[in-house]
C-alpha cells in the first residue's frame, strides 16, 4: 500500500507510465505525443482512486468526469495535428492501463486487486462517456469542428464497433442506431429502425409509456440519466429482454437530442439468478446437514436413554435372581429383594414410558394430529394444585418448592392435562439441574389480556447463547453421553410446541443471573358457558402416577 500512495502520488512517474503505453505503428514508432498527456488530469484521476480505497466513492460525480474530460481534451488540441473521438479514446485508453498496471504490481490480496480494478474500469468508462460526448460538443471551435467533421467516418466506425447498443432520438423517433442497437432489437440493418419510435419497436404498456416519457424529461432537464435498469418485450418476435441504459443530451444536426447507451444484461441477470438458487440450494444443504447431524445426536441419545433404564432394570432382576454358586440357594430373603429392587425397576419403566410418550406427542405434533381440549377452568387453582402435589418429592431432594401469585383466581380457557405436562416438565427440569439446598419458584402473573406463568430455580443456569437453542428438538446443552444428567433433549421442544397451541409463547429470562427462569405467556380467553369445565381435579388420582413419570429420570 505504501508504494502505491508513493507511485500514484508521483504525476512525472505516471506520465512516464502511460508514454510507455502510447500506441505504436507498424514500425515501432510512438504515434502519439508525450505531450498530448496531462499532468494536471494525472493528479485528479490519482486522487479519485485513493478516495476510493479510502472508502469515498465518486463514481457519482459528474464535475470530476467533466473537469478531467476537459484537462486531457484541451491538452490534446494544443498539440494534436488531427482529432477524433477515436484518438481521445486511444488517450484515454493509456491512462486506463497505467493505473491498472500499477494496481496490479502492488501487494494486493486478489479480492482488493479486483475491487480497485474495477473501480478503475468502472471510473474509466463513465469518463470516456463523458470525454466522447465532450468531443462531439466541442462544434463552438471552428478548429475543432472541422476535425470532428473530418473524423465523422472514424466516429461511426467507433460507434459502429462497440460492442453495445447505442441510439440518438429526436422528437421520440430514433435518427440513429449502431449495429449493435439494430440487432438488440431484432433486426439485420440499422436503416430499418432509423425513424421509428420506441412504442413500434417495443411492446409497452400505458404504465411503461409513462415511464418512459419520464425518464426523457428527466434526462433532458438534467443533461443525463444514470443508469437504469429496463425490461421489455421486443415487438418483431415478442422476445423478453432485460438491458441497462445511461441517457445524456447530445445535439444532433444543430437539435438538442437525447443520446441512449444500452447493454444487454439478460445474461448477468441469468447468472444472478443462477447464483441465488445456488446459494438457496447451499442454505437448504447446509440446513439438512445440520438436520442430520441433531438426528444423529438424537438417535445416539435415545440410544442411551434406552440402554440406561433396561441395564437398571435387567441388573435388578439380576440381583433378584442372584444364589450361592456352592450351595444353590438365595442369598437374600425373595421378599427382601422383591422390597428392595422393585422400586429401581419401576422407575426405570417410569422413564422408558416418559420417553415413549414424548416421542408419540412429537409425531402427533408433527402430522398435525395431537389436539388440546379447550375448558374453562381456574388456572391459578389447577397450576397451584400441580405444584402442592409435587411438593413433598422436591423436598425429599433437600429443595424448597415456593409458589406464589397476584390473583386468586382467573377463569381462562386451556387445556388442563396440557398445562399439567407443561408444569411437570418445567418444574422436573428446575429439580434436575439444581443443587441441595436450592429453590425452586413457581409465580403467577395477571397481566390482564394474558396469564404468566414463571418457573424458575437457582441451579447451574442455561448460557444466553443457548436460549433459543433449547426449545429446539433434539438440543441439549450438555450434549455428551457422560453427562450428569439423563434427558433426550425433547422435553422442551413438546413445551414449546403444547404452549403454541393454546396461542401462547414460552421463553428464557435473559435478566436472570443466577439458575434459570422460564416464562410461559398465555392469552386470557374464554368460551361459551356451555364448555366451562365442571371436573373435580383429584390429586391422588390424576397427578401422582403422572408425577413419577415425569420425574423418572431423577436419580437420587
Amino acid at each position: 500500500m505504501g508504494n502505491l500512495y508513493k507511485y500514484i502520488n508521483n504525476a512525472e512517474y505516471l506520465k512516464s507510465k502511460i508514454a510507455s503505453n502510447l500506441v505504436r505503428d507498424k514500425d515501432g514508432r510512438k504515434i502519439l505525443k508525450v505531450e498530448f498527456i496531462c499532468v494536471i488530469a494525472i493528479k485528479k484521476i490519482s486522487n479519485c482512486i485513493i478516495e476510493y480505497i479510502q472508502g469515498n466513492n465518486n463514481l457519482e460525480n459528474d464535475t470530476v468526469y467533466r473537469e478531467v474530460s476537459d484537462n486531457i481534451i484541451n491538452n490534446i488540441l494544443k498539440y494534436a495535428d488531427k482529432f477524433s473521438v477515436g484518438f481521445v479514446v486511444f488517450i484515454f485508453k493509456c491512462y486506463r492501463k497505467t493505473y491498472i498496471d500499477l494496481v496490479l504490481e502492488e501487494g494486493f490480496d486478489d479480492k482488493s486487486k479486483l475491487e480497485i480494478t474495477n473501480y478503475i474500469g468502472r471510473f474509466f468508462d463513465e469518463l470516456e462517456m463523458v470525454a466522447c460526448i465532450d468531443a462531439l460538443s466541442i462544434g463552438k471551435e471552428k478548429r475543432a469542428e472541422d476535425k470532428l467533421k473530418e473524423n465523422e467516418n472514424s466516429y461511426r466506425k467507433l460507434l459502429e464497433v462497440m460492442p453495445d447498443a447505442v441510439y440518438v432520438h429526436c422528437d421520440g423517433k430514433v435518427a440513429y442506431t449502431n449495429k449493435a442497437g439494430a440487432k438488440l432489437m431484432g433486426y439485420i440493418n440499422s436503416e430499418e429502425i432509423v425513424g421509428k419510435s420506441q412504442y413500434e419497436l417495443l411492446e409497452v404498456d400505458d404504465y411503461d409509456k409513462t415511464l418512459i416519457k419520464q425518464q426523457d424529461d428527466i434526462t433532458m432537464r438534467n443533461g443525463r440519466l444514470p443508469p437504469v435498469e429496463r425490461k421489455f418485450f421486443r415487438r418483431i418476435d415478442g422476445k423478453f429482454l432485460e438491458v441497462e441504459t445511461t441517457s445524456t443530451v447530445i445535439s444532433h444536426e444543430g437539435e438538442k437530442a437525447i443520446l441512449n447507451i444500452t447493454r444487454d444484461i439478460s445474461e448477468r441477470k441469468r447468472i444472478e439468478f443462477l447464483k441465488q438458487k445456488v446459494r438457496q440450494k447451499t442454505l437448504l444443504l447446509n440446513k439438512t446437514i445440520e438436520y442430520n447431524k441433531l438426528r444423529t445426536e438424537f438417535f445416539a441419545n435415545i440410544s442411551h436413554e434406552l440402554r440406561t433404564p433396561l441395564n437398571m432394570i435387567l441388573g435388578a432382576l439380576q440381583l433378584v435372581n442372584i444364589k450361592d454358586k456352592d450351595n444353590d440357594y438365595e442369598l437374600i430373603k425373595p421378599d427382601n429383594k422383591i422390597k428392595k429392587y422393585m422400586p429401581i425397576i419401576k422407575q426405570n419403566c417410569y422413564r422408558l414410558l416418559r420417553l415413549v410418550d414424548n416421542l408419540i406427542d412429537i409425531t402427533k405434533i408433527d402430522a398435525g394430529y395431537l389436539e388440546i381440549s379447550l375448558k374453562n377452568d381456574d388456572i391459578v387453582k389447577v397450576v397451584e394444585d400441580i405444584v402442592q402435589s409435587v411438593a413433598t418429592y422436591v423436598d425429599s431432594k433437600g429443595l424448597q418448592l415456593i409458589f406464589d401469585t397476584d390473583i386468586e383466581e382467573k377463569y381462562m380457557a386451556f387445556d388442563a392435562d396440557k398445562i399439567e405436562r407443561i408444569m411437570l416438565n418445567l418444574i422436573s427440569n428446575a429439580v434436575k439441574f439444581t443443587k441441595t439446598s436450592g429453590q425452586v419458584y413457581v409465580n403467577i402473573y395477571d397481566n390482564q389480556n394474558t396469564i404468566a406463568i414463571t418457573v424458575r430455580d437457582t441451579g447451574i443456569g442455561i448460557p444466553l447463547e443457548k436460549h433459543k437453542e433449547v426449545f429446539e428438538r433434539f438440543m441439549q446443552v450438555d450434549k455428551s453421553l457422560s453427562r450428569k444428567r439423563e434427558g433426550s433433549g425433547i422435553g422442551l421442544s413438546l413445551v414449546k410446541s403444547l404452549v403454541g397451541m393454546h396461542g401462547g409463547k414460552i421463553y428464557l429470562n435473559k435478566e436472570i443471573i443466577q439458575g434459570s427462569e422460564f416464562i410461559i405467556e398465555l392469552p386470557v380467553k374464554v368460551l361459551d358457558e356451555i364448555n366451562v369445565c365442571s371436573e373435580n381435579f383429584n390429586v391422588a388420582e390424576n397427578y401422582i402416577e403422572r408425577i413419577k413419570v415425569e420425574f423418572s429420570d431423577i436419580y437420587s
